[in-house]
């Protein structure tokens, strides 16, 4: 889904959710496309936010619902081209994803209405299933993700790391 979207190899992406299953797939869908993670902290206020997608130049990004309209107010003066959005209910036991439903999705900001041309993650991902992976070259010396500082000097800045040394942390 990603690379018919538009990105290619060593693209920005970011991604701003909390540690959730769709985290994890995006990051892997990301990575599958050749494209560089750019692991946003979704707790930035709107200027750090704007920086951090400046700073790592993501033109897609996939934001968890609760942070949607925080991108959307400021997507205009990124290079934000495309927004794929994901919704914390959709991993949940059928039981607690109704009493989510039911008592905190509206309330606590998680229902959106999608605008311009953005789209649902969970249903890129229905309509790509048993699809081929992409043909997409990713070696051990490529560019796998951007963390950014916590800028306790002045304002964070990205830190760049490759696919090997993902490795090797998850090694050590």
């Amino acid at each position: 889904a990603l690379v018919q979207m538009g990105v290619k190899k060593g693209d920005r992406v970011a991604i701003i959710m909390a540690n959730t299953p769709q985290y994890v797939i995006a990051e892997f869908a990301v990575w599958k496309a050749g494209g560089i993670v750019a692991s946003v902290n979704p707790l930035y206020t709107g200027p750090e936010l704007e920086h951090a997608l400046r700073e790592c130049g993501a033109e897609t990004a996939i934001v968890m619902t609760l942070f949607y309209n925080k991108v959307k107010e400021i997507q205009d003066r990124t290079p934000l081209k495309r927004v794929i959005a994901t919704n914390i209910r959709e991993y949940l036991p059928k039981v607690l994803m109704l009493a989510f439903m039911l008592l905190k999705e509206k309330k606590e900001g998680h229902a959106i209405n999608l605008r311009d041309n953005d789209v649902w993650m969970a249903e890129l991902i229905r309509q790509h299933a048993g699809q081929p992976a992409p043909s997409v070259s990713v070696g051990p010396e490529d560019h796998a993700l951007i963390l950014f500082t916590g800028g306790t000097t002045g304002t964070s800045k990205a830190a760049l790391a490759t696919h090997h040394a993902l490795v090797m942390a998850g090694l050590q």
